[in-house]
């Protein structure tokens, strides 16, 4: 009986043979793409592009080809026939209202504070590892491990790999990724008691775009960085710095946001590159370190060093072509802010 126990029923998620049904393999997207007269010269940048933005589906490691989202798929495909350009906003505005399913995941028995530490994580490294939740029971507290299976299974996060026991669970692509970020600064914002209002951020990214000054965004950081409560300050680290300017930087369609932005030997904390058809003037470049509070008299030295590093990613072959990138180092000590131009 079905009413007595839901026991007769296989779980396929992760099972291999279903896989490809879940979604568009990357053939299947050049295909479309080919049939909307996408030409063979602009498929290899728009397929890279998309990959970034749309695909990411994994549900099995032994699988060697991910899978794109469906419906994202079509929402830019459909935009490109008509237009001949990349759609206005990359997300879909159907795919956007998922933001709401995320933040009542996070408040599961009003416990976002309990949770909040893993969406940290997430947004600072882009990957989190947890034993996949099977089956779920009132019978037990809901773990973290739960709250992340639960994710997965509602496609907010996908399997990277499996390791010793545990998945690496991350971000199937850019577009999920800005859920996550309007989540958590929108959080930030409500236990602020304050209105959300992400023009004045837009504004001030946009200010640092076009004319290579960044003080309205980073006087929003340090907005952001206030408000936080005594408690969170305790536990403030350059984790969370990096993910409340990375989360802020997702209020604009114009900047593809690289975090650990590979260059010839190391990693740059934040790298913004244009998306294809928009022009912003500048590049950015951003190293960040953090102090706790009280250690202000290592400012200097921490400034000095981080714009060794600065300095030396911009010296690599990767930014030798890029004319246009404005560079700056920020140091948080506590919740202060203050940054400098390299």
């Amino acid at each position: 009986s079905l009413t007595s126990g839901f026991n007769i029923a296989n779980n396929i998620t992760l099972e291999r043979t279903f896989h490809n049904l879940m979604g568009f393999e990357e053939n299947d997207v050049e295909d479309i793409l080919r049939k909307i007269d996408v030409s063979d010269e602009q498929l290899p940048l728009i397929i890279n592009d998309m990959r970034l933005w749309y695909n990411g589906y994994w549900f099995n490691p032994n699988v060697k080809n991910k899978v794109y989202n469906p419906n994202m798929t079509l929402y830019f495909a459909n935009s490109f026939a008509k237009d001949r350009a990349y759609p206005m906003e990359m997300l879909d505005v159907n795919i956007a209202s998922d933001y709401k399913k995320i933040k009542n995941i996070f408040n599961i028995q009003g416990h976002y504070k309990k949770y909040e530490k893993t969406l940290v994580e997430l947004l600072e490294n882009n990957e989190v590892t947890a034993q996949l939740t099977s089956q779920y029971t009132f019978e037990k507290d809901f773990s973290p491990s739960d709250l992340i299976s639960l994710l997965f299974y509602m496609g907010f996060l996908t399997v990277k790999d499996y390791d010793l026991g545990a998945y690496v669970f991350a971000f199937p692509n850019y577009v999920i990724k800005k859920l996550y970020a309007d989540f958590f600064i929108d959080s930030v914002w409500e236990q602020a008691k304050l209105p959300i209002d992400n023009a004045p951020v837009n504004h001030a990214i946009r200010t640092m775009a076009t004319t290579g000054n960044p003080t309205l965004f980073f006087n929003e950081v340090s907005k952001v960085l206030q408000h936080f409560s005594v408690h969170d300050s305790a536990h403030f680290n350059e984790n969370t710095l990096k993910a409340v300017i990375i989360s802020l930087l997702h209020q604009q369609g114009f900047y593809y946001i690289h975090s650990e932005y590979e260059t010839d030997w190391t990693y740059m904390d934040i790298f913004l590159e244009p998306i294809y058809g928009r022009k912003p003037k500048y590049e950015v470049a951003m190293e960040l370190k953090y102090l706790a509070k009280g250690s202000k008299k290592q400012k200097e030295t921490t400034f000095k060093e981080a714009t060794t590093q600065l300095k030396d990613y911009l010296e690599t072959p990767k930014f030798s072509i890029r004319p246009a990138v404005k560079s700056f180092v920020v140091v948080a000590v506590g919740n202060e802010l203050e940054w400098r131009e390299v």
